[in-house]
């Protein structure tokens, strides 16, 4: 709901835009998955009615693979 405004003030807080993701669980892990070395270290923020671990499994599955 609010990803968006998040993605603009990271933005504007100067992130780097390519260290920004939003969008479904799955589009979000093959954006990340596509960017990351088996060394990669992830940090996986968000409220429990986000179900984030959705996202963390699916970085998991693609680390033991």
């Amino acid at each position: 709901k609010y990803a968006e405004d998040v993605a603009k003030g990271a933005l504007k807080e100067n992130m780097n835009p390519g260290n920004i993701f939003k969008g479904t669980h799955e589009e979000i892990i093959d954006a990340v998955t596509d960017r990351l070395n088996a060394d990669d270290w992830v940090l996986v923020k968000g409220s429990r009615g986000m179900t984030m671990e959705k996202v963390v499994q699916g970085l998991l599955a693609w680390a033991d693979n």
